[in-house]
């Protein structure tokens, strides 16, 4: 037994040896990448990289060279063999320089690591060859460093397999049966770890902000995630950003203005349909705080969610950035853009920042958004200091969570910006047991949890009421997505979209009904100009007193089809083509004027084809902020 473990002892240190060679390489690129493009980052920001790095560096080497790892198990020791294996892994090695260190020179353009829509970007350039003859001539002391790179580890590694190769006294069996071994740990280090979901480039934001993440990850990490991805592209109708954004342009500006120092606590609520308040709904009763408020509010009856997932809507309130990629942008590979984001905005003009969502930790990636955001303080499940309020599903019921966000905002210094994404009126729509009997039982299950959540926030007002916080403190509310449709109104193309959205000022107590046409993308830009901020800032929406803007609309992306909305028509497109137009009337869509108004189509393609054309260029080359 005992040489069986010396034969697995010997093997597995080969293997480790083989590891740490390989981890070498990858740790050798990132030091060149920041020495070429010097990050701004303290020590410790230094040392979370670096130590974020390693975990993106692992993941990344066991996809290039897991099957290598796999065939020094095979007892084949045929010479054949031996330099196929070999083969594989030079080959391995000249994928990670070659992308790492081409990507050292290409940042300062891109500013991200190369992708696969990079790539395909690459690939469509028809004077490529003329322009790497030019990054050739410039970046050249980067390409003798490739080649003298490639040489040296080519051959280190060469030099260790022949060696082991010739002395290799580890029997079939114990290879054979060391894979027991070798594959799970193979699978763990390819995912990153155990947790739920293996890792992805918005996990990057864990280790450092955002300005910051592309030292964390590494080129082929990137690359070969990114090659399971949905493609982006830009139409193909549309010259150049100029001509795109002549319909819209995302930059807005605000100044001039006397800035308020109010407190803001954000609701956005999950799946609060906008048929579910009976402000909007007259048959509907399970609302009666939030009615109460919208009566004494500033309310837009004519706003729309820019999709139908949580994790895209409140990225879209956050940030002014629509859902129109067929990735969440929070998990896509351009997560790691320079973005701006309410919290940002809020930082600009002295205000510390909370995020606040009952769910586990790691749920749906809101982890990761407060990270890209750039939350000063996220709470989630983990940091609720009393799991018996576990909802046994999702995470902590909301009035619990609410007392607890309460306890954190009286303590804060102000002014703060304090974001609450609800969570009980979720599937399967549980509300604590002491409380079943209180609440009305609606012709859908989700309604009774609706009741419990308007409850919820009545009796986290009756306490804040106390606090001298209270009347300094602007209340913004509004939805995630929508849910289950009850009346046909609200099955309807945009139908399907509303949700509530509503500003309660307790100093002003003033009620205002604003008809405007409106989306998520519009509520950033909005709660800026609103408070009076001094800022310039990117997105895909305006401010509700914005009056240059040439057109109102609301754009969802759902299924590879865009729809386009104007008030006046449907319009829909796949991509570059237009497969649908209808008369805001035809709620059921039944006549289709595709081939009877080219007019009205022509019109329509152009509109939505700048918008894609904007964001997809934007996003792709890193444009995501009114500076580059």
């Amino acid at each position: 037994m005992s040489g069986f473990w010396n034969q697995w002892l010997s093997l597995n240190k080969r293997n480790f040896i083989r590891l740490l060679f390989l981890l070498t390489i990858f740790l050798y690129c990132r030091a060149v990448f920041m020495i070429f493009n010097s990050p701004n980052a303290s020590v410790v920001e230094m040392l979370r990289i670096w130590l974020g790095g390693i975990r993106f560096d692992l993941s990344a080497l066991m996809m290039v060279f897991g099957i290598y790892f796999l065939l020094v198990h095979i007892p084949v020791k045929k010479l054949w063999f031996i330099r196929f294996t070999l083969s594989l892994a030079i080959i391995g090695i000249v994928f990670v320089l070659i992308s790492n260190l081409l990507d050292v020179a290409w940042y300062e353009f891109t500013h991200k690591r190369t992708s696969k829509s990079s790539l395909s970007i690459i690939a469509a350039n028809k004077n490529m060859s003329d322009q790497m003859m030019v990054y050739f001539k410039d970046y050249w002391a980067i390409i003798v460093l490739l080649i003298v790179s490639l040489y040296y580890f080519s051959k280190k590694l060469t030099e260790l397999e022949l060696n082991w190769q010739k002395n290799d006294q580890v029997e079939s069996k114990v290879k054979l049966l060391n894979l027991l071994f070798w594959v799970p740990l193979s699978i763990i280090i390819f995912r990153g770890g155990i947790q739920l979901k293996p890792i992805s480039s918005a996990n990057a934001a864990i280790y450092a902000r955002p300005q910051l993440t592309v030292y964390v990850l590494n080129t082929p990490f990137v690359l070969l995630k990114s090659l399971f991805e949905p493609e982006i592209f830009l139409p193909g109708d549309v010259k150049n950003l100029d001509e795109a954004e002549r319909f819209f342009h995302p930059i807005s500006v605000f100044s001039n203005n006397q800035p308020r120092q109010k407190n803001i606590v954000f609701f956005i609520l999950e799946s609060f349909s906008k048929e579910y308040i009976g402000f909007f709904n007259k048959e509907s009763k399970y609302t009666p705080f939030l009615d109460s408020l919208i009566r004494h509010s500033i309310v837009f009856d004519n706003f729309y969610a820019n999709s139908l997932h949580s994790l895209d809507g409140v990225t879209t309130l956050l940030t002014g950035i629509p859902p129109w990629l067929d990735d969440s942008y929070v998990t896509s590979p351009f997560s790691v853009n320079k973005i701006n984001s309410l919290v940002a905005s809020a930082r600009k003009n002295g205000y510390s920042s909370m995020f606040f969502h009952g769910a586990k930790n790691g749920s749906m990636s809101f982890d990761l958004l407060a990270q890209i955001v750039g939350f000063d303080n996220a709470y989630f499940m983990n940091e609720y200091p009393e799991k018996s309020h576990y909802d046994g599903t999702w995470g902590i019921y909301d009035h619990y969570f609410l007392d607890f966000m309460l306890d954190k905002i009286t303590k804060q210094k102000e002014p703060f910006l304090c974001v609450f994404f609800s969570l009980s009126s979720h599937h399967p729509f549980k509300i604590p047991q002491e409380l079943e009997k209180k609440f009305p039982e609606g012709h859908i299950p989700i309604l009774k949890t609706i009741a419990y959540t308007d409850w919820s926030i009545r009796k986290f007002f009756e306490k804040y009421k106390q606090h001298p916080k209270f009347k300094n403190t602007l209340f913004v509310f509004t939805a995630d997505h929508t849910s289950v449709a009850m009346h046909d109104i609200y099955e309807t193309p945009t139908g399907i979209y509303s949700v509530p959205f509503f500003i309660y000022d307790p100093e002003t107590d003033h009620f205002e009904k604003i008809d405007t046409l409106m989306q998520q993308s519009d509520v950033y830009p909005s709660l800026v100009d609103y408070m009076g901020w001094q800022d310039t800032l990117l997105a895909w929406g305006k401010s509700y007193r914005d009056s240059t803007i040439k057109q109102r609309f609301f754009m969802a992306y759902k299924n590879q089809t865009f729809l386009l909305y104007d008030g006046k028509y449907y319009f829909y497109q796949s991509k570059d083509s237009p497969v649908g137009l209808y008369q805001s009337n035809d709620i059921h869509l039944k006549h289709n004027l595709l081939d009877t108004r080219e007019d009205l189509v022509k019109k329509y393609h152009s509109m939505a084809s700048a918008l894609i054309y904007s964001f997809n260029y934007r996003v792709l080359y890193n444009q995501m902020t009114p500076t580059k």
